[in-house]
């Protein structure tokens, strides 16, 4: 994919996995910083991109559809690597928020916004549910999805 350019959303940017992308892109020198939009959520720390100079953070709510639609503006490329990753039986609902409703105000924004050419989409490791006994991943049926991997 040509990233060259062209301008960039990335959500979840200040989180683990899109602060990487982030360092990623601006290492090989594929995107300049100033090319890149970082919707984060409002109030939450930066410090994992706090030292890349130039680069358009946007706070916002990836669970309102306007705050999202507003992050894309003007935008090429989306990569959403926003989640919430927790475990925590008391945080579903929020998770449900971020990671379903997060994700349909995406990929709505993109349709309602012309210029998005492509959406990356990844998810979290909350997917695969948690490792059993032995270390690994298993199947369903060796080990079952626990509630909060249905976001």
């Amino acid at each position: 994919m040509d990233v060259q350019g062209k301008k960039i959303l990335i959500t979840g940017g200040t989180g683990h996995l899109g602060s990487n992308l982030i360092q990623f892109l601006v290492d090989r020198r594929e995107v300049k910083p100033s090319d890149i939009r970082v919707l984060y959520p409002r109030g939450s720390p930066v410090n994992n991109v706090q030292d890349i100079q130039g680069l358009d953070l946007h706070a916002g709510d990836i669970t309102n559809l306007a705050s999202v639609k507003e992050a894309m503006a003007g935008c090429q490329l989306a990569w959403h690597v926003a989640g919430n990753t927790t475990f925590d039986p008391f945080k579903r609902e929020a998770q449900w928020m971020v990671n379903v409703e997060g994700t349909r105000n995406v990929l709505e924004a993109a349709r309602a916004t012309r210029s998005i050419e492509r959406v990356v989409y990844t998810s979290t490791v909350n997917t695969l549910g948690a490792p059993n006994p032995a270390g690994s991943l298993g199947s369903e049926e060796t080990s079952p999805y626990v509630p909060e991997t249905r976001s």
